[in-house]
């Protein structure tokens, strides 16, 4: 069963990414940070990040369900779902 520490998890590894990948500072990477308006992130940032997330996880990302995904809190929810699906 997943818990909110599981959570945490995710969302601190997915920060490490985008920081070490992106330069993105850490302190604007708030809940509801938009990736592209408030971060800055374009889509060839986001590919790099979610290919370096599918390595680290082990898993698959569907990258046209990720068409949806517009804030900080909604990837870092996309990818513990993702996490979790591979239990």
């Amino acid at each position: 069963m997943e818990t909110m520490s599981d959570l945490q998890q995710v969302t601190e590894k997915i920060k490490e990414v985008i920081i070490e990948k992106i330069g993105v500072d850490e302190s604007l990477l708030s809940p509801s940070a938009s990736l592209y308006k408030n971060l800055s992130i374009d889509s060839l940032d986001i590919l790099e990040v979610l290919a370096e997330l599918e390595k680290f996880y082990r898993i698959r990302i569907d990258e046209e369900a990720f068409e949806n995904v517009l804030t900080f809190e909604d990837f870092c929810n996309f990818i513990f779902i993702a996490t979790s699906d591979t239990d």
